[in-house]
């Protein structure tokens, strides 16, 4: 009797323990959709600070390098487009051509001094870089007037 009694309570304590197959349909496909819908939280959030990662890295790479090699061309290409305007007035055949270049000239400098003033904000290197390029920029001055 003492067997029967204890086989009893090892069959309860068996019914009691909760299998996946004793749950119901329902309650199984809601705990399913909840993993999903969890797992869909946590993959959307981790797509969302990996895209604002990478949107700092490109505002990054955007903001230095590539402005300062912007600055550079556009730069080189005022000097360059100042460097022949200045031939272009000493054969220039009247005042009315004379000051139009000179009115030329006196733009492209300033947009110069503009793309040295990006380069001296994004420009990571050294500073001293631009400083001896902008002195030869500004010697070059009494020679254009």
């Amino acid at each position: 009797m003492v067997q029967a009694a204890s086989l009893n309570r090892r069959w309860r304590q068996k019914d009691k323990t909760m299998k996946l197959k004793d749950i119901k349909i329902s309650t199984q496909l809601r705990i399913g959709m909840g993993a999903i819908l969890v797992s869909v939280a946590i993959l959307g959030a981790t797509a969302w600070f990996q895209a604002a990662d990478l949107w700092q890295e490109t505002k990054g790479l955007y903001e230095h390098p590539l402005q300062v090699r912007k600055a550079l061309n556009t730069l080189a290409i005022d000097i360059l487009t100042m460097h022949r305007d200045m031939k272009d007035l000493v054969m220039a055949d009247n005042e009315q051509e004379r000051q139009f270049i000179i009115q030329a000239i006196d733009t492209n400098e300033a947009n110069a001094t503009r793309q040295f003033d990006i380069l001296y904000d994004r420009y990571l290197g050294s500073r001293k870089d631009i400083d001896e390029i902008r002195t030869a920029f500004v010697s070059w001055k009494p020679i254009r007037t």
